[in-house]
Formats: C-alpha cells, structure tokens, sequence
C-alpha cells in the first residue's frame, strides 16, 4: 500500500452493529482502487473479530450458568443423601444428629473446590454459613421439616431469639469480677444478688443480679462444681474433695456431713439441689446415683435407679410440684423422679414426631409457672419447656451463644441467667423472657 502523507489520518469508530473506517484523504489525490480494497478488507477482519468477541462473551455466559446448575444439582443431592442416610441409619434407642452438622460436612466435600469458580450467585451458597437457594431445596426442604431440632431452629441455620439480654459479662481472667469456666449459678439474697461457681478460678463470686457487677468474692481455693442455697441462707457447693458449706457473710467453711460416709456415698458429688423442707439431693457420677441427705448432712435414701438408669446426671433441679429434675448429659434426655420418695416418674427431651431432641443437656432450672429450662451444651442452645413438653428456644448462636452450662431463673419467670464456658470462652448472661 502506497504510503499516506501526514495529512491523511485513519478514524475508526465502532457502532453496535458494524465496523464504520473512515478515511480523511489528501484534498488533492483520491484513493486508488487497491487502497480502497484493502480499507474494505480491514472492515470485515474488524467486523468478524467483533461477532467472535461476542460469541466468546455469550458462551463463557452460558457456561457460568451451566456450571452454577451442575453446582446446585450437586448440593440438592448431596443435601438428598445426607438426609436419607441420618433417616435410614436413626433407631429408636439412639440419638438422632443434628441436620445442620450433618449437612455442613456433606456442603464441605462438594463446595471447597467449586465457589471460588463460581458465579457471585452462586458464591451465595457459601459453604460456613450452611446456605442454599431455598426456592430450588423447596421440596426436599418439606419432606424434612419433621426433623428439625428445637422450634425455632431452621433446617441449615440457627435463628436469632426475639428476647433481649439485659446484661453480658465476657471478662475472662482471674481478678475479682473476672470469670473462668463458670458451671452453675444460683440466685440468693430474695434474687437480688447472683452466686456464681466460678470453677477455673477455684472460688464462688457473688454478682448484682441487675446489672452484673461484682460485689465480692467468696470460699477462695475450693475447685467448685455445682451450687445451692439452704433456707439458712449458706451456700452449698459439690467440690473436687467432698461437699462443703459456705457461710457468705463470714466467708467460713465447713463440710457437709460425715467426710467418711458421704466419700463412700458419693466419690465424685455433682449435681446439687435443696427442697423446701430443707433436703438436700445430691447427684454422684461416678456412682450414677442421686441421693437424699438431712441439713445437716444424715444420708437418707437413695433414688431408684433400677426402673430407670442414669449415664450421668451433671444437674438438677426441684420444681413446684416437688419433682426432680436431672439432666442426664449422656443420655441426652431429662429424667424425673419424685422427691419426696425417689420414685422414677418420666422422661422427656427425647426425640418427639416434630423432630425436636435435646442433644447434651446440662444446666436446668425451673420457675413458678410449671416451666424448666435447659441449657443443651452440645447444641449450643437453652430451651424451655412447658408441662414437660418442648416451647420454645430462648437462646441460640445466633445469640452469641456457646456452650451453656449453668441456668437459673427468677420466681416470676421473666429474667434467665446462663453460664457458658469451654476451653477459650467464659461468659455469664442475664436474658429478659
């Protein structure tokens, strides 16, 4: 091609449809004939690399969008399988799995390799958090909702509560008003003050009630269990070495019965409750019994434990009615008996026809309205029953919530306390309900 002068210059302009050249010629000389060939040969070229821009484009669109359905058939049968797998292998006499779990590690095998290469639309499915496009898990979603666990769980995610918490303390350390592992607590001084067993720091602290702050601390190097107060006002706590009295306002201590006796009885003391008569019921889990002692600590009767074994009663709890009521942790279920004479009565906690079970219970507490409480540690969740049937879920992760240990709640029933703890995570929290 002959060489143009400076004052000839080559505008393109691309529209959406074709490739327009346009030549700005010298004024004083037309373009021959092989100039304008090849300006035409240019066009097409140009013309032919757009539709492939295009084609390529559309195609790359489509296999986006292919690869998100391939992605979400896999999730909706894996999500098929896992359900009918826990169904299939689940007997009466064992503890059904939570969902939840078992869905999160079937996501995790066939979803770490594909969201990166997905769609933003299907990165929504992310593999944490457990979430699926439900209109597409609609169907399966129904033929599962029977399964659920607790009433307000969702079949893949924990939902918030509606109550509100009133106070939360998370300082984990040692000083005073610092917590470690707190497993039990128990309001005193007509509820306005809140004992708290505060295990990893070997000691019992004394909180307001209404607000959290520390008042003081109490009976410093007693690896303390579970508490209880007596009628007099003492505190009563199971102990690594026995079970011992605390008197709040000297801050003495003392033991609590015949030290031979009571070893014998009780080899390992846990779970700890007071009657209104006074008596004291006291749980042992190396034993696997629960026995009934005097004020003053006289061993009075055991607990019938052959119509109904325990695996390991961690809590209990007396209730208007004068029943106990003991958390047997392995069992996952709540076991009743009457306290006046040992007699075994119910269970409940077990899996029911709406799919709802207790997982690992260990703190329970009861109020005057024929309600109890549970915090479930292995679900992360305290729920409350009414007339001995699941009501509702009070607290879940979504409340920041991990395994709860210890509960109490006040007569009336409107403010619950719940003590959390595992090897990093200590908190303690005053729940409006």
């Amino acid at each position: 091609m002959p060489t143009m002068t400076k004052r000839e210059k080559l505008k393109t302009s691309m529209s959406s449809k074709d490739i327009h050249i346009d030549v700005i010629e010298h004024p004083t000389r037309q373009m021959n004939e092989n100039e304008k060939e090849y300006m035409k040969k240019i066009e097409k070229t140009c013309n032919e690399a757009k539709l492939r821009i295009r084609k390529a484009a559309t195609d790359a669109l489509e296999s986006i969008r292919r690869h998100e359905r391939v992605l979400l058939e896999q999730v909706e049968h894996e999500y098929s399988s896992a359900v009918k797998n826990m169904l299939n292998d689940h007997r009466p006499d064992t503890n059904i799995i939570f969902i939840q779990e078992s869905l999160s590690m079937e996501f995790g095998k066939i979803m770490c390799n594909s969201v990166e290469s997905a769609s933003p639309r299907a990165r929504a499915m992310t593999v944490g958090s457990c979430t699926v496009r439900k209109s597409s898990l609609e169907p399966i979603k129904q033929e599962t909702m029977k399964y659920r666990c607790g009433s307000d769980t969702d079949m893949l995610q924990l939902r918030s509560s509606v109550h509100s918490v009133h106070w939360r303390l998370e300082k984990e350390g040692s000083a005073v008003g610092d917590i470690n592992c707190p497993n039990d607590l128990v309001l005193v001084e007509n509820e306005a003050r809140l004992a708290v067993a505060d295990r990893g720091n070997c000691r019992i602290q004394l909180f307001d009630a209404n607000n959290g702050s520390c008042i003081k601390e109490l009976a410093n190097g007693i690896t303390t269990r579970r508490l209880a107060v007596s009628a007099s006002g003492n505190y009563i706590t199971t102990t690594d070495h026995g079970v011992k009295i605390v008197n709040p306002h000297t801050n003495s201590i003392s033991t609590f019965g015949n030290t031979k006796k009571l070893k014998n009885l009780l080899p390992q003391p846990c779970a700890i409750g007071i009657t209104k008569k006074g008596t004291v019921i006291i749980s042992d889990t190396q034993q696997k019994t629960i026995s009934v002692f005097s004020e003053e600590g006289k061993h009075l009767f055991d607990f019938d434990k052959r119509s109904s074994p325990l695996d390991s009663p961690t809590y209990l709890t007396i209730d208007r009615k004068n029943r106990v009521l003991v958390s047997d942790s392995w069992g996952s279920v709540i076991k009743i008996f009457d306290a006046s004479n040992g007699k075994y009565i119910n269970s409940v906690g077990q899996l029911t026809r709406d799919g709802r079970h207790l997982k690992f219970p260990n703190g329970i507490t009861s109020d005057n309205r024929n309600s109890f409480y549970v915090a479930d540690w292995g679900a992360h969740i305290v729920t409350k029953f009414e007339d001995d049937a699941f009501s509702s879920c009070l607290m879940t992760r979504a409340d920041s919530l991990k395994n709860p240990a210890g509960v109490c709640v006040n007569k009336s029933g409107n403010k619950l306390f719940v003590a959390e703890y595992s090897d990093s995570h200590s908190a303690i929290s005053c729940l409006n309900i």
